[in-house]
């Protein structure tokens, strides 16, 4: 529990690096434009922009990638291999590193899904009955109430 946690906490913290990142570019934009730079520099700003945006969506993998993998250890999970299947995988820009694609995301997300049911489904699963035979006592009793007081 804690692990998610600490992750929610750094996807805030990414979420507001990414705010940041929009409020100053948007003011260098503005003021270039304020300025009657060229459309060379607006250009510039914006590659700047874009390479800042390319961080934070690498980050943003790399630690989903890492939250995911995690999971899968913890619930003794197969991880895809880049060997056997190297769709679930794909190359991080920033960091050079091999992070889970979409399809890798998608696949580990449905096997953490099914075991946490399958985990649930145990713990839970006998609650139905136990308040089906609680009910059944409650109207057992009531009857027994009924006879008894005529």
């Amino acid at each position: 529990m804690f692990n998610y946690f600490k992750f929610r906490h750094s996807l805030w913290k990414l979420d507001k690096w990414d705010d940041k990142v929009t409020k100053r570019f948007g003011r260098e934009l503005k003021v270039a434009g304020a300025e009657g730079k060229s459309r060379e520099d607006m250009e510039g700003i914006k590659a700047s922009q874009y390479a800042e945006y390319s961080l934070i969506e690498d980050e943003r993998e790399e630690l989903y990638t890492r939250y995911l993998l995690r999971l899968c250890r913890r619930f003794n999970l197969p991880v895809p291999s880049q060997a056997e299947d190297p769709s679930q995988w794909t190359e991080s820009a920033a960091y050079q590193s091999e992070v889970l694609s979409d399809k890798g995301i998608f696949q580990l997300r449905n096997a953490i899904r099914q075991e946490r049911r399958a985990i649930r489904e145990e713990l839970f699963g006998w609650l139905p009955s136990i308040t089906g035979l609680v009910g059944a006592l409650t109207g057992l009793a009531a009857l027994v109430a009924k006879c008894l007081g005529h």
